[in-house]
């Protein structure tokens, strides 16, 4: 039941507990929407044995808060899962943002082909 979090928003980037992890993003709810939705597109889901994993693109929009920046580019996701005492467990999940190289700015996924 340790949580190590790599996220997206920062900072700090990495924390090593549920404690941080819950404080982390009660940090964010003011600033979110009250209903939100996910949406998925060319999630891929492959297992074997005790460990799986899924990657595709994700967006999570505002519902009914046409002024909420919530959702303005799609997100890399990648989760992988391990099987333990007979449970699924969601053991690492990472999500992310091309950024140009230039200008180190992050490039928003507007579209997806």
């Amino acid at each position: 039941d340790n949580v190590v979090l790599y996220d997206l928003k920062g900072p700090p980037y990495h924390l090593v507990s549920k404690e941080s992890y819950k404080k982390n993003w009660e940090a964010c709810m003011p600033y979110l929407p009250d209903k939100l939705e996910c949406k998925h597109k060319d999630l891929k889901v492959a297992a074997s044995g005790n460990v799986a994993f899924a990657y595709g693109m994700q967006k999570i929009t505002a519902v009914d808060s046409p002024e909420s920046r919530v959702g303005e580019s799609w997100l890399r996701m990648t989760m992988c899962f391990e099987k333990i005492d007979g449970q699924w467990k969601s053991v690492h999940e990472h999500c992310s943002q091309p950024v140009d190289i230039m200008t180190g700015k992050v490039v928003n996924i507007t579209e997806l082909s």
